[in-house]
């Protein structure tokens, strides 16, 4: 407002003292002025929202990361969280599950993960996955190898210990200033090459009811080399599962298996989830309980002619409304031919 009451009086003083035409000139003067600081304000206001979507969409991923986490990796496939599980099962089994968070919002985190693993001997297993996580502008990709070990020792006990090694690149949707340009440096930021790391499992079970597993996750930062991830703000170190399987008393085909599960991130607190399943012939469900403020459930049904399991699962959004997610997993056991 007092710019343009300075104009006015600039104006009158320019036609009062040196005429209508110099009074035009400084009328087009400030007007060409007022286009430049407009234009001008157009991109040191682009430049700050880049900054800031940047930095949020940052926050969004490290958050997404501590609130996203599968629901088919407790119960129906470990294998997605621990490489110990890798040829768990007599046959190569798949399994591939999509897991969406704020549906119908753009940019939604969004996590895809497919999975292939299966017995190289009676002792040995091999496994590969396939991971994509996605949330706000910033999407990370994940090829993954990992080899298990069983040893089997007395009274029907095994300890599994599993190792992975894997690929990951992270990339950012590139954003365009106001004359449809690439920004420059979220540009340079999609130019940097993939990573390494690694992960290693263990897993023990007594009777195939008692089971106690841990995982330890980005391997370089164990050993003082720091991960070249642009995720770092809050990623997970490690994670620790305990679970026993027994039958209902009175009701022998109904299995009750509860759950414990504690996860370690660089950043924040742990994250713990406290879970049961109920399976009885080829249905089961669970409910589960995150330290987080959330609540979740699922249910699955297993295809016996096409030895296939389905499973649909959501859990709901805490009192921030963080971790609302619905997710389907399918899994299918692939039936070895007599040799």
């Amino acid at each position: 407002m007092i710019l343009n009451n300075n104009n006015v009086i600039f104006k009158i003083f320019f036609f009062l003292f040196l005429g209508r035409t110099h009074a035009k000139i400084a009328d087009r003067y400030y007007s060409n002025k007022r286009k430049v600081k407009k234009r001008l304000s157009k991109k040191i206001m682009f430049g700050g929202f880049c900054f800031l979507f940047f930095i949020a969409a940052r926050m969004e991923s490290t958050a997404q990361y501590y609130y996203n986490n599968l629901q088919s990796q407790f119960f129906k496939k470990g294998y997605l969280w621990n490489p110990s599980y890798a040829g768990g099962h007599a046959d190569p089994s798949f399994f591939g599950v999509v897991n969406s968070s704020w549906s119908g919002f753009e940019n939604a985190p969004r996590n895809i993960a497919v999975s292939w693993d299966q017995r190289l001997s009676k002792t040995a297993g091999v496994g590969v996955k396939l991971v994509s996580e996605k949330s706000g502008v910033l999407t990370r990709s994940v090829f993954i190898i990992d080899y298990a070990y069983r040893i089997d020792f007395a009274d029907e006990q095994q300890l599994n210990i599993g190792v992975s090694g894997g690929f990951l690149t992270d990339r950012v949707s590139v954003l365009t200033d106001p004359d449809g340009r690439p920004d420059i440096n979220l540009s340079d930021f999609n130019k940097k090459p993939g990573y390494v790391d690694g992960t290693i499992g263990i897993r023990y079970t007594k009777d195939e009811k008692l089971e106690v597993a841990a995982t330890a996750y980005n391997l370089k930062n164990y050993f003082g080399k720091n991960s070249k991830s642009s995720f770092e703000g809050n990623t997970a170190k490690a994670a620790l599962l305990v679970s026993y399987l027994f039958n209902l008393e009175g009701a022998s085909d109904i299995k009750i298996k509860p759950l414990a599960f504690v996860k370690f991130y660089t950043a924040s607190n742990p994250l713990v989830v406290i879970g049961n399943q109920f399976e009885k012939d080829e249905f089961s469900a669970n409910l589960m309980w995150y330290s987080s403020g959330n609540f979740g459930g699922s249910a699955g049904v297993r295809l016996e002619k096409s030895r296939a399991n389905i499973a649909l699962s959501y859990l709901s959004g805490n009192g921030s409304g963080f971790g609302q997610q619905l997710e389907l997993g399918i899994g299918v056991d692939i039936k070895r031919r007599n040799k």
